[in-house]
């Protein structure tokens, strides 16, 4: 490992307010724009901590240009060994009383580190959550990313935990250094996912400061557009240490365990092919339990609804048939079945067993579930529904699909999932191995 020679500088730990620490590993293109970005802020108590994770192009060229001429810029080399491991390196260095990651292929706002820290400093903040700006590769902007949806300043632990895996971004958010005493980022893809909630267990003040400060930059090379890369199989890993690896409280632990359904809901579409390990990952913890409530029928009057009057005056008969199908099984039970999305095929008969059946191919598609009566996966289904406008803020009619609706609703009520074997390489997930970070 090489570090600079002038590391300590001549500032006292006491002075520097923020260590902000930017892994790189192979970003000539992006890297200027990100380190131009720490320049431009007019926070003095800073340093900028840059972890060479064994770049082979002119990163390290680039990073020795900008600790020439700033001080407070700092370069550290070491063989690569991975995301984590590069955040872990800047932690053992870092000198500030807080924590700022930054990607170096991402930018941040213009003299934002100093109001952040004055920010953290009022409320005595242990987590300060801000929001992202999605970007394309040049930086032109897509949207605006909220990290807290809540949208209150004081958050709520238990609401932060539940919702500790969306969006899993460690980038959006400000920490103070102390948290991770003891915690470090696991050697794995998706390590904000399994370091994140463990973050929150110690945390005692989180804020929300409601400001678009970082620039999240998409591109090719991101981990999001590597959909095949087996790797997308650790989240599974991340999931499992969370959960049986933290000290949680009766509330905390039910809270993580929404959190990580949602997650595991998620990645089942966003990586549809290893839904089938996601869908046993959630099969040995959750599938099943729904079996032991005691099914209640509660009216549902759909026809008072804004969705189902607006399907109604357009002539969206796809629509009514869905909710009349949801509101018979409801309240008889029978079996849903999906030829495809647009045609759905609704069976009222009496059933013994409840599950879903999932192939798994280029989309995921649920091919028949089987409900008994009063089932509460399908009244959530058919509440949230029931909440929806038909026509958009254009004056459009919006694309109608229940499928990622029914999807979630059937994850977060343990109703267990089935997966068609044969199509993908399939096996049995074994947890104890998964756990070996």
């Amino acid at each position: 490992m090489k570090v600079k020679d002038s590391w300590m500088g001549v500032k006292t730990r006491e002075e520097i307010k923020a260590s902000i620490l930017i892994p790189v590993y192979n970003q000539e293109v992006y890297l200027c724009a990100c380190l131009n970005s720490l320049v431009s802020q007019d926070c003095n108590d800073i340093e900028v901590i840059i972890i060479d994770d064994g770049s082979n192009d002119n990163s390290a060229q680039i990073c020795q240009e900008y600790v020439i001429k700033y001080d407070y810029f700092h370069y550290i080399y070491q063989e690569n060994m991975g995301l984590g491991e590069a955040r872990n390196t800047g932690l053992r260095y870092a000198q500030g009383t807080y924590i700022f990651f930054l990607d170096a292929d991402d930018v941040i706002q213009e003299n934002c580190i100093g109001k952040l820290l004055l920010f953290a400093k009022r409320n005595n903040a242990d987590i300060v959550y801000f929001d992202e700006i999605v970007c394309d590769e040049n930086l032109t902007v897509l949207s605006v990313r909220r990290t807290y949806s809540e949208m209150d300043i004081k958050i709520s632990k238990l609401k932060a935990l539940e919702l500790s895996m969306n969006p899993a971004h460690v980038c959006a958010r400000l920490y103070r250094k102390s948290l991770f005493q003891n915690i470090s980022f696991a050697k794995i893809w998706y390590e904000d996912i399994e370091i994140f909630p463990r973050l929150l267990i110690k945390a005692e003040e989180l804020y929300y400061y409601k400001i678009p400060i970082y620039y999240y930059r998409q591109h090719e090379k991101g981990i999001t557009s590597r959909k095949n890369d087996v790797r997308n199989l650790d989240v599974i890993k991340a999931w499992n240490s969370v959960y049986i690896n933290a000290i949680f409280m009766i509330k905390e632990k039910n809270a993580i365990e929404k959190c990580i359904k949602s997650s595991i809901y998620t990645f089942i579409f966003y990586r549809p092919k290893y839904a089938p390990y996601y869908v046993n990952y959630y099969n040995v913890f959750w599938g099943c339990r729904s079996n032991k409530r005691q099914r209640q029928i509660t009216c549902l009057d759909i026809k008072n609804t804004p969705l189902w009057q607006q399907a109604d005056f357009y002539k969206q008969i796809y629509i009514l048939k869905v909710l009349t199908g949801l509101q018979n099984i409801y309240q008889y039970g029978g079996i849903l079945q999906f030829a495809d999305v647009k045609k759905v095929n609704f069976l009222k008969t009496k059933v013994a067993y409840e599950k879903i059946l999932i192939f798994c191919g280029e989309d995921i598609a649920i091919r028949q579930m089987e409900m008994q009566r009063g089932n509460k996966a399908v009244f959530d289904v058919l509440k949230e529904l029931l909440e929806w406008n038909l026509i958009s803020l254009k004056n459009q009619i919006k694309d109608f699909t229940i499928t990622k609706i029914i999807m979630e609703k059937m994850i977060l009520n343990d109703v267990k999932i089935e997966v068609e074997k044969g199509y993908l390489d399939w096996r049995i997930i074994n947890i104890n191995e998964q756990t070996e970070l």
